[in-house]
């Protein structure tokens, strides 16, 4: 931020890759990252009212153990 203050310009850089830069996957492992899950359940896929539902559910049992806790 220091160099924009003085006037002077900074750049974003991407890394890229050539295809030679990139080491070769062996054929046993798995192509995909939702391939290594063992279960195949992805939270990032479920709807948003699912998503809403498990926030719902998990604060109602926070609130419950807390007033538990205080009895």
């Amino acid at each position: 931020m220091r160099s924009e203050r003085r006037g002077e310009l900074h750049r974003h850089v991407a890394l890229i890759s050539t295809a030679s830069d990139v080491p070769a996957m062996p054929a046993d492992m798995p192509a995909t990252r939702s391939d290594m899950s063992g279960s195949g359940l992805s939270l990032l896929r479920l709807s948003v009212p699912a998503r809403l539902a498990m926030v719902a559910v998990a604060a109602a049992l926070l609130w419950i153990a807390v007033l538990w806790a205080l009895n």
